[in-house]
């Protein structure tokens, strides 16, 4: 939204253009990928809503293994209450990552070679990380066109349903709700069908 404004303003650009906040030879980018997939199933706790479920993650994670395709759990300090629950279903405490402060988080998205995430900050950071770095979001309760992270490696999976409710995260909207139509709607197949392109 704030580049249409320098649109309107006469300056010409793409977003592949745009410049990022890390220096292309910063440390981070000369870590070669250690594991395929980084998958971050968290955001904030004030907004859950925006949460892919945890039974579609756990659908997720379950095919990854079957298909011995190496991958990662990342949780923030606002996401350590998952922890268990994807112990569980990984049984494997080295793929579940509770990282406490930048440096390491940075270290961990510099090692893996596709962010698989929620519609929340990490994107972002991956895309400033490494402009090449391959990142799928998945979005719901939000518009992907004023949130999503920029670049031509950036897929989002959004709901091919329309519900009146949609986007919600608006000036004056219900901002998410329990049942999560909308999320619920992007079927893991979907999410695996994704990744399978890029690997």
């Amino acid at each position: 939204e704030n580049m249409k404004i320098l649109k309107i303003l006469g300056y010409k650009f793409s977003t592949d253009e745009i410049s990022y906040f890390f220096p292309k030879n910063n440390f981070f980018n000369k870590l070669k990928p250690q594991k395929e997939i980084l998958i971050h199933p968290g955001c904030s706790r004030s907004q859950k809503f925006r949460r892919y479920p945890l039974e579609h993650w756990k659908s997720v994670v379950e095919t990854l293994k079957r298909k011995k395709i190496s991958f990662s759990i990342l949780l923030g300090p606002q996401e350590v209450e998952l922890a268990k629950f994807f112990l569980s279903v990984v049984k494997e405490p080295d793929s579940v990552l509770i990282i406490k402060d930048f440096d390491e988080l940075f270290k961990v998205l510099a090692s893996h070679e596709i962010v698989l995430h929620n519609d929340s900050g990490i994107g972002h950071l991956a895309r400033a990380l490494d402009c090449k770095k391959k990142i799928i979001s998945i979005f719901g309760p939000a518009n992907p066109n004023r949130t999503k992270p920029y670049g031509k490696n950036t897929v989002v999976l959004y709901p091919k349903i329309k519900l009146d409710c949609m986007p919600c995260v608006v000036p004056g909207g219900k901002w998410g709700c329990e049942e999560q139509n909308c999320l619920r709607s992007i079927s893991p197949q979907e999410v695996i069908n994704e990744i399978m392109i890029h690997l």
